[in-house]
């Protein structure tokens, strides 16, 4: 399971080191050693580091169980460095790249009811940021859109209680014990997509709303994922390419329209995925966690 889960991650490094190569300046002198000016660091060049606090509301899904789980409280931090582009005025771009660690329980929100399933998780991953946006003296407005790898140790807390199941039935129960044995108390890998708002003001303050879609495997089928990266990596490629364009024709409806496409792509794909995980290949249901968010971010 963990070797699949690297395979893929050299996977997806590779595809970002053909990225990054693409933008870093080489200046080889065959005949002098000093002058191979290849500097990895490039790829930070003009970044500025930021730090980020997210408090939401979790609700956790399985299709295929008859109990539901309570709404959970989660509290997330991420640290990373972001990019700024000016295109034409009022239009700016960002371009950010994080690590993240969340984590989920009833103590950030007590609303478990007793016939659901209670539970707390520990979620660490990296993560991609890209949106568009206006920027008037100092103040920005910026949707923008976020997709990352992360893996989740999810654990359902006293599940196998009386209680549980005299309100939902021993068949049941007996049905949902077998679901959750293969995500309880283990390190899953997943993904995780994320559409939202961003308020700057000055560069160093941001005030967030988003809604995050996450995607927990209860096992690793490398080519499966693999394949469904690749569909819906080429329609968030073809969504840029269009927003690119609809930027250059009219640069004001250029973040209006990315929002919209990216939110519909995005959600329209993680409900996909809910039934099954490596969509539109036959695979079955993951765990999914969908999060309402509010944040703020300082960046220096």
């Amino acid at each position: 399971m963990l070797k699949k889960s690297i395979i893929l991650c050299i996977f997806i490094l590779l595809g970002l080191t053909s990225q990054i190569n693409s933008q870093v300046n080489f200046n080889i002198h065959s005949d002098d050693w000093d002058d191979w000016n290849v500097n990895i660091w490039d790829w930070y060049s003009g970044s500025h580091p930021f730090i980020e606090f997210n408090y939401g509301l979790t609700q956790v899904k399985n299709k295929n169980l008859f109990a539901g789980f309570g709404k959970i409280g989660m509290a997330e931090i991420k640290v990373g460095y972001a990019d700024y582009d000016n295109w034409e005025e009022p239009i700016i771009e960002i371009d950010d790249k994080f690590v993240f660690v969340s984590f989920t329980s009833k103590d950030l929100n007590d609303k478990i009811e007793v016939d659901e399933f209670e539970t707390k998780s520990w979620r660490m991953g990296l993560g991609f940021r890209k949106g568009y946006g206006y920027e008037f003296g100092g103040i920005a407005f910026i949707p923008y859109f976020e997709s990352g790898i992360a893996w989740t140790k999810l654990d359902v807390v006293d599940y196998n209680s009386t209680e549980m199941i005299a309100f939902h039935g021993v068949s049941a129960m007996a049905n949902d014990l077998n679901t959750l044995e293969r995500f309880n108390n283990n390190f899953r890998f997943g993904t995780t997509n994320e559409t939202g708002i961003k308020f700057q003001f000055a560069q160093l303050l941001s005030l967030n709303a988003s809604y995050s879609a996450d995607v927990i495997f209860p096992r690793h089928m490398v080519w499966y994922h693999l394949g469904s990266f690749v569909i819906e990596s080429a329609g968030n490629g073809a969504i840029d390419y269009f927003v690119e364009e609809v930027i250059d024709s009219s640069p004001i409806a250029g973040p209006i329209v990315y929002l919209l496409l990216k939110s519909g792509f995005t959600y329209g794909f993680h409900v996909l995925k809910r039934e099954q995980m490596n969509w539109p290949f036959e695979t079955e249901a993951p765990v999914t966690m969908e999060t309402i968010k509010f944040g703020v971010t300082f960046t220096f």
